[in-house]
């Protein structure tokens, strides 16, 4: 296995940042990245208030690039209108309108998924029939026992309403938690994916909820606006539910 080479930041209790190169294997979680980095900051006795993996904006940077932001009057109806002002649009145009297309993107997903999976179950049939086809062959050209062929037929029938349950169970699964969204605020590698494929984040919390383009840095800094543990969707450009950040342009 391949190693690869991040550099992550630490922030000091003092305020200080300093820099980790760490190697990690492919393959390995932020949180297990996240865990080795913390590690070696404690090997150096260091007072540490942050760790940010690459790409991550500190809490000051953060507070920073939202001092920075106004609402400028000029710029409604924009791409550089103040988030208010979209939430605003966005209310404007009905909830229910809203409601009524979230309902048919998620229907047009969980369809998608039904049909996976009955892909993936004829496909199993397909195999169960195929290897009916090989016994058979066998049978003729050596004469088997009938009863030794009858087993392999009736453990091939007997292992396939196992292998479609699991298929019905994991892609039941994966469905759920693509509906349910996700509690984790996007990194920047994951909105510069989403980015390249056109697509658009849906975010809400109690008491409030937005839609965010993402379409260059300003988008970027509106996330930071978000409160934590908002639950987070992904939407591509026909509107549907797609899985992320497993997304490539």
């Amino acid at each position: 296995m391949n190693d690869k080479v991040e550099t992550w930041r630490v922030v000091l209790a003092t305020g200080e940042v300093r820099g980790y190169d760490a190697f990690f294997a492919e393959g390995l979680s932020d949180d297990d990245a996240r865990c080795a980095v913390v590690a070696l900051a404690a090997n150096d006795r260091l007072p540490v208030a942050e760790i940010l993996a690459p790409g991550e904006p500190t809490r000051a940077e953060m507070a920073a690039e939202i001092a920075r932001i106004r609402d400028d009057p000029e710029k409604d109806d924009t791409d550089e209108a103040h988030p208010a002002w979209w939430r605003g649009y966005n209310a404007d145009k009905g909830e229910l309108g809203h409601i009524a297309s979230t309902a048919q993107s998620e229907a047009r997903t969980a369809r998608a998924r039904v049909a996976l999976i009955e892909a993936e179950r004829d496909e199993a049939r397909a195999k169960m029939h195929a290897a009916e086809a090989e016994v058979t062959r066998l049978r003729a050209e050596n004469d088997m026992p009938r009863a030794s062929t009858d087993a392999a037929v009736d453990g091939v029938r007997e292992m396939l309403p196992a292998a479609l349950k699991v298929a019905r169970e994991e892609g039941a699964a994966e469905l759920r938690a693509l509906m349910s969204g996700r509690t984790t605020r996007p990194t920047r590698a994951e909105f510069d994916a989403l980015a390249d494929i056109g697509a658009t984040l849906r975010v809400r919390w109690p008491g409030g909820d937005d839609e965010i383009p993402t379409h260059g840095d300003y988008y970027w800094t509106a996330i930071a606006t978000v409160p934590e543990g908002a639950r987070w969707w992904a939407h591509g450009a026909d509107g549907a539910l797609i899985e992320w950040p497993k997304v490539t342009p």
